[in-house]
């Protein structure tokens, strides 16, 4: 795992969320800041999400906490050919992700 990478064919890779986030939990990148890169993909948030700009959150692969949905599917992203004017990019709901499981210890005052 790398905290960011990016390289000569406009990708970068980065493990924060951005600002425009629709789940700013602490966003700390404008997208603006990279907008010389033709595709942005994000890890740290927790929900996918694309945005209208040159980002991708990917989104976590279980189920953790943060508003998450248990109904929304989580996604793996592939790209083959970003390096090209064609590139062919999928998002694959996964089947089995991890359910989200609340573990509750001592007292429960409701």
């Amino acid at each position: 795992m790398v905290k960011e990478y990016h390289d000569e064919h406009k990708l970068f890779v980065g493990h924060f969320i951005m600002n425009q986030s629709s789940k700013n939990f602490g966003g700390t990148v404008d997208s603006k800041t990279l907008k010389q890169y033709r595709y942005v993909i994000l890890g740290h948030g927790h929900n996918h999400e694309m945005s209208r700009d040159n980002w991708c959150q990917l989104g976590s692969i279980r189920y953790v906490d943060f508003g998450e949905d248990p109904k929304i599917p989580k996604k793996v992203g592939i790209c083959l050919g970003y390096e090209t004017n064609y590139p062919k990019w999928k998002f694959i709901n996964l089947n089995s992700p991890y359910p989200m499981k609340n573990i509750i210890i001592g007292e429960r005052n409701e």
